[in-house]
């Protein structure tokens, strides 16, 4: 089995415009092998406010199928969720959730750019 590295994803000031729904702190990571594609979309100004909107939705702890959750998937993506930004393009950055008492960190892992709505079995 591959270890994997994440980084904190770097904080910013929040709107408050999501209030936390299950009183549990929240950390955004970034797999290691992520960051540079990262970088690269987040470097169109419109795709980078929609991914804060969507990154404060993630940090307040809420689910919405159009904005944070899972897409179809099978047991082998258990605790797999998606990331949608359906500006400039469909794209998705795939994240993994692991739970602790009280805490719930979310690392996102890989990103594409969405052109079904299936998953295939690589991202299962």
């Amino acid at each position: 089995m591959n270890t994997r590295e994440a980084i904190p994803l770097p904080k910013f000031e929040l709107s408050g415009l999501y209030p936390a729904e299950r009183g549990r702190e929240v950390l955004l990571y970034v797999d290691t092998k992520l960051v540079k594609k990262l970088k690269v979309l987040l470097s169109n100004d419109t795709i980078k406010k929609k991914f804060r909107q969507v990154a404060e939705f993630v940090l307040s702890d809420n689910y919405d199928k159009d904005v944070y959750g899972h897409e179809q998937h099978s047991s082998k993506s258990k605790d797999v969720y998606a990331i949608k930004i359906c500006v400039v393009g469909n794209h998705r950055i795939y994240c993994k959730e692991f739970y602790y008492p009280k805490q719930k960190r979310v690392v996102m892992i890989h990103y594409e750019d969405k052109k079904v709505e299936k998953l295939d079995k690589r991202l299962q």
